[in-house]
């Protein structure tokens, strides 16, 4: 951060790596999660949120995949489409997209150093600030409908001052804990605090006590509530690498999905997306469904780096979502594949360890750049309390060297790199990913 931006005095706009030091440097420790502020904030930049309908995801599992499929088929409708998205991979542009394109940086740093006083005179965080601007940024180019994902929680997300068209809860399970509660009720109760009054709800497959909260926050609001399995059945999911195919019926239709998502979780993603198309209020064509679910992009979920031999990609950062990524290696046929881990300290790294101790390919883990990293000493104490463990590496490079001699001395199936969001990185340069 320069410092004619940081006291206000510059005559030229600062450059957009200053801007992005500056946000960055607004997060705060531990997390400020209210809404007070932030409706305030709203209300000087003129209520950017009430422009346009929107579609609102809460959950802890797959509610990134679930947006980008909404976004993917209202926009094979010919709607012009906000999505917003959390957290990046590589830079915060790809958190605001309108129909597909990214917020440029000429805008993200106009609109931050015009509200720069705001920002201070309301204690505004980082990611209050990306909410802002994707809201501000999806009025100034007229969208036609914004679909929404919450960062944590729900009900004191910042992103939770809209008044959405639909409410969405995908699968809701153990995370955040010290933030969102200890039991899964009192974080299935954060999710529901996205549910607005009269708004219907669209609920995942969830645990019984889950559905309890759901409905129980659903029927004090009001709001109509379908349970997916009720309304999408997926019948049968097979991989034919490097896309999957999923046969689905639903109440009103059958679908042959051909889907660029791996994962045998995205059946669960593709029945919540089916389900929330149908209560939308607007017509979607069943041309839009087959076209937008066949086109669409998200990267970090079993993303296919390199085919042949083929290298996957993972966000995976808790047990659940480690698990669900062991269980769809092994459904894709990727049953011996080579693990390499990076570990966020901030996450359940024991965990994670403790859910791969039956796996049968070798487990390598290192240390990423960054300060969120676990430590190569911690890394050394996983390894040597937990014999499944292969080896340890002190970077990304060695960590993937070795994985590439082992699964060809092997002749195992496949590399899978995973653990969390900040490793892309690293891993997109490497092997070529824009």
């Amino acid at each position: 951060m320069t410092h004619e931006f940081e006291t206000g005095m510059s005559q030229s706009l600062p450059t957009y790596h200053d801007v992005i030091d500056y946000i960055f440097g607004l997060t705060v420790p531990g997390v400020k999660l209210e809404l007070t502020r932030v409706e305030r904030f709203m209300e000087a930049l003129g209520n950017p949120h009430r422009a346009f309908p929107a579609i609102h995801i809460a959950g802890t599992n797959g509610k990134g995949s679930t947006a980008a499929m909404l976004a993917s088929v209202l926009m094979a409708t010919g709607r012009r489409v906000g999505l917003f998205t959390s957290p990046h991979l590589l830079r915060p542009n790809e958190r605001i997209k309108v129909n597909g394109q990214e917020i440029s940086d000429e805008v993200i740093v106009e609109r931050v150093t015009a509200w720069k006083p705001l920002i201070e005179a309301n204690e505004i965080t980082f990611f209050e600030v990306l909410t802002a601007l994707g809201y501000w940024y999806f009025k100034d180019q007229q969208i036609d409908v914004a679909v929404i994902e919450t960062g944590l929680g729900g009900r004191l997300d910042a992103t939770n001052v809209i008044t959405p068209v639909l409410s969405v809860i995908t699968s809701v399970d153990m995370d955040h804990m010290n933030i969102l509660g200890n039991t899964i009720e009192a974080i299935a109760a954060e999710k529901a605090g996205i549910i607005k009054p009269g708004v219907p709800v669209v609920l995942a497959e969830n645990s019984q006590p889950v559905q309890t909260v759901i409905q129980s926050y659903a029927r004090q609001q009001h709001a109509d509530l379908l349970y997916a399995p009720d309304y999408c059945d997926v019948l049968q999911q097979e991989v034919i690498f490097p896309r999957q195919v999923l046969t689905c019926q639903t109440v009103d239709d059958d679908y042959r999905i051909d889907s660029p998502l791996l994962g045998i979780h995205q059946a669960q993603n593709v029945a919540v997306a089916l389900t929330a198309l149908a209560r939308l209020p607007f017509q979607i064509s069943r041309e839009a469904i087959l076209s937008g679910l066949a086109e669409v992009a998200w990267q970090g979920r079993m993303q296919v780096l390199q085919t042949e031999p083929p290298v996957l990609y993972d966000v995976a950062h808790n047990p659940a979502g480690v698990r669900q990524l062991l269980q769809s290696l092994r459904y894709a046929g990727f049953g011996e594949t080579v693990l390499l881990l990076g570990l966020n300290q901030r996450k359940d790294a024991d965990g994670i360890v403790d859910v791969l101790a039956s796996w049968p390919g070798e487990i390598g883990l290192y240390a990423y750049r960054g300060e969120s990293t676990v430590p190569l000493k911690k890394l050394l104490e996983l390894q040597q309390s937990n014999p499944h463990i292969t080896n340890v590496f002190e970077n990304f490079n060695d960590g993937v060297t070795w994985a590439e001699t082992v699964r060809s001395q092997h002749d195992r199936p496949a590399i899978c790199i995973f653990g969390s969001h900040y490793l892309a990185e690293e891993i997109f340069p490497h092997f070529s990913i824009k």
